[in-house]
């Protein structure tokens, strides 16, 4: 039971996810998933979240930050406790970082000195956090962004695939940068899309929708 864990959605990042915990030997018992079409995933189960046991490890594997930040709520509410750091045999971690719970670090990323991960981080395939970086709970760093040393990112971030974040940038909560983008200067408009190089504002993100994506 120890190692037993499920994978709280059984999307593409969620079967990317499987296979991280696959590769740290873990006991996958099953993908929670209310909405998958079918009953199993290769050999393993998707369950309803009422169905699922809550003395199980579970890892978040939802690419949008907002509803990662609602389910892990969910979550708390049914009595799970256990939120495991998941990171790939092949990431690269060089020293003194600190990694909140339900961290998930894909393969291929690299981060090197003194970062910290907020709660129910997401830092994906090839992608590379620098030195003294914080980056606060919910967030998803997309494939191939490079994050410079001493930035500062928000809560429920989402960064585009390929972005690039100059050093020293501060980007506030819920903000969205679109792929691509090369992020040179303070984003300070909260719940808001930013795109383009070097980005600039594009607009806010509906609040009133169950997601900011």
């Amino acid at each position: 039971m120890k190692n037993s864990i499920y994978i709280y959605g059984c999307g593409g990042f969620g079967q990317e996810i499987a296979a991280i915990a696959e590769r740290l030997s873990f006991s996958i018992e099953g993908f929670i998933d209310d909405y998958y079409e079918y009953t199993t995933y290769e050999s393993y189960p998707v369950l309803t979240l009422e169905k699922a046991q809550n003395s199980y490890n579970v890892c978040i594997a939802l690419g949008d930050t907002t509803l990662r930040k609602k389910i892990h709520d969910n979550l708390i509410e049914y009595g799970f406790t256990k939120f495991p750091v998941l990171i790939d045999p092949s990431a690269t971690i060089i020293k003194n970082c600190d990694f909140d719970y339900g961290t998930t670090i894909c393969p291929g990323a690299t981060i090197t000195t003194s970062v910290v991960l907020g709660k129910i981080t997401a830092v994906n395939i090839n992608a590379t956090i620098s030195h003294r970086t914080v980056i606060g709970a919910y967030s998803n760093i997309s494939p191939l962004v490079a994050v410079c040393g001493d930035c500062s990112i928000g809560e429920r971030c989402f960064i585009g695939a390929g972005s690039c974040i100059r050093e020293k940038v501060t980007i506030e909560e819920g903000i969205l940068v679109g792929a691509g983008s090369v992020v040179l200067h303070d984003l300070e408009e909260k719940n808001a899309l930013y795109v383009g190089a070097p980005a600039h504002f594009k607009k806010y993100l509906e609040k009133n929708n169950d997601t900011f994506l």
